[in-house]
């Protein structure tokens, strides 16, 4: 697939990638771990990303305050809900779980390669994508 051609919401797979990427830096930089989820995990296994933005989740013991001001001095445009942050990349929406309860899925988080970085991803596959929805 051409990857210069955009998915019917208009988002092609590069953007998603370089809003990944930039996902992936503020997270390294604060040194808050994640996790790949929803259609960005999809995305991942396929080798090619797809879907209206970015997917991550955390766990909320690594947000702390420091952990928080961090990524607040990266991305200034930051929006902290309860229960996510959010922030936009190029027109590319990110979004990132606040993970508070414990799920087996999310427990002992598998390793896969995409391009040229390794991410987290729940294990088992099947466990998280049943209760996808009901994480929080």
């Amino acid at each position: 697939m051409n990857n210069d051609l955009e998915n019917k919401n208009g988002l092609s797979p590069d953007k998603l990638d370089q809003a990944l990427a930039t996902a992936e830096d503020l997270l390294t930089r604060s040194q808050v771990p994640f996790l790949v989820l929803g259609d960005t995990l999809r995305g991942v296994l396929k080798e090619e990303l797809y879907g209206e933005g970015i997917e991550l989740g955390i766990r909320e013991r690594y947000l702390t305050k420091s952990t928080l001001g961090i990524m607040k001095l990266i991305r200034p445009d930051l929006k902290v809900e309860p229960g996510s942050i959010y922030f936009e990349h190029e027109g590319v929406p990110v979004d990132i779980l606040i993970i508070k309860r414990n799920y087996k899925c999310l427990e002992n988080p598998d390793t896969v390669f995409y391009k040229v970085t390794e991410y987290k991803i729940p294990n088992p596959l099947d466990g998280y994508f049943h209760a996808r929805y009901l994480i929080k």
